[in-house]
């Protein structure tokens, strides 16, 4: 009988800690995003429009007017012994024209990164896809950080 009192009051007491998660998502409710325009690299824009599409339909009263010029690149950084590429450089820009309350700003954000070459194509290519993805995420958490300072 004392075990069940005891396992009953231990679950009430941990469930009622106030646990929440710190990435909650329930602050960015007040923003909400209109993209105008897209411009550049269309690959990269789809991974932007993707992560940003959860502000597109909120009731927010915030609404920032965006228009997107991105930019991918890979750039081969070192050669081996045969001229085959061994390591590259991945690079997105972002540039956001932002207009919020009449008022117009531009603010750019970059992700580097430096990767080897992976003898599977295959793989090089899903790798290079999650870090694109990686980058759209970070860009996105950049600019979600920005607009809540405007």
């Amino acid at each position: 009988m004392h075990k069940i009192i005891f396992k009953i009051l231990i679950l009430l007491l941990l469930n009622q800690c106030g646990y929440s998660s710190i990435y909650n998502n329930d602050t960015d409710s007040d923003i909400k995003i209109s993209i105008n325009n897209f411009e550049g690299n269309n690959e990269f824009n789809n991974e932007l429009n993707t992560v940003l599409r959860e502000y597109y339909n909120n009731d927010s009263l915030n609404i920032f007017e965006i228009e997107i010029d991105s930019d991918f690149s890979k750039k081969t950084i070192s050669k081996d012994s045969k001229g085959k590429a061994s390591n590259f450089e991945l690079r997105a820009n972002a540039t956001f024209k932002i207009i919020y309350n009449n008022k117009s700003q531009t603010i750019t954000f970059t992700e580097i990164l430096k990767i080897k070459n992976l003898q599977d194509s295959f793989e090089q290519k899903k790798y290079e896809n999650i870090i694109k993805t990686n980058f759209a995420e970070s860009i996105k958490e950049k600019l979600i950080l920005k607009l809540k300072t405007l």
